[in-house]
């Protein structure tokens, strides 16, 4: 890795729910990936929300994720977990307006945009239909690399939606 501040990469819940599902496709990169922010290869950011999102019961009949050892992954020093404040919902209304999101991946991408993430990492399709504007937002959307596959460089943080 190069010199200089490491990769910042922001995770919606998504990501941290194939953590807790190793039968689910990419669950395996997606440990990897975790363990590169335990052993401070890169800095991993999420919003508060994902403590909304994950450990707690699912849609499909029952809950997706065990309810307490998510809440302690999710706490876990390797993730930044940032408040969705004012900022961030300002933000993300933005992109509500402008991305026609849903308020939960509106707040995800604000939360990468304003705490200067290099990329989204996400499983969404919503939000991976935004890949082709990672210019217009100042950082990449993608599925999960593998462990050691975040050769970005730190730039800072991107100039977001309009400013």
């Amino acid at each position: 890795m190069a010199d200089g501040p490491m990769p910042r990469i922001c995770w919606d819940a998504c990501c941290f729910i194939k953590l807790f599902n190793p039968h689910e496709e990419d669950a395996d990169i997606c440990a990897g990936v975790f363990q590169d922010a335990e052993d401070g290869k890169l800095q991993l950011v999420t919003s508060t929300i994902a403590l909304n999102e994950v450990g707690v019961p699912g849609k499909r009949g029952g809950g997706r994720t065990p309810r307490e050892p998510s809440k302690e992954l999710l706490e876990r020093a390797c993730v930044n977990m940032i408040a969705a404040d004012h900022a961030i919902c300002e933000k993300a209304r933005e992109f509500q307006w402008e991305l026609r999101l849903k308020q939960r991946d509106a707040i995800y991408v604000a939360t990468a945009v304003i705490h200067g993430c290099q990329a989204l990492e996400t499983y969404d399709d919503d939000l991976l239909a935004l890949a082709n504007r990672e210019n217009d937002l100042g950082i990449l959307i993608r599925k999960v690399l593998g462990a050691g596959d975040n050769p970005i460089p730190f730039t800072g943080p991107g100039p977001g939606l309009n400013g």
